[in-house]
């Protein structure tokens, strides 16, 4: 589930950046630092909860 969102979340992104329909300049640039904030929390969360030191790499990979 947590690598699911963290797959969904960049597509999220990429249809509201180039959606016609919401393209405002200000929700784009409030979505993208929703984006990179949850992003560095999750992968300081994903980092510190697991134990195998592949999951910073994996969640790395994805972008």
């Amino acid at each position: 589930a947590f690598l699911l969102s963290l797959v969904l979340l960049p597509v999220r992104l990429f249809w509201f950046f180039f959606s016609p329909a919401e393209a405002g300049m200000l929700s784009s640039v409030v979505l993208i630092g929703l984006f990179f904030k949850f992003t560095f929390l999750s992968v300081l969360f994903c980092a510190r909860t697991n134990a195998n030191h592949f999951a910073l790499p994996k969640a790395i990979l994805i972008f």
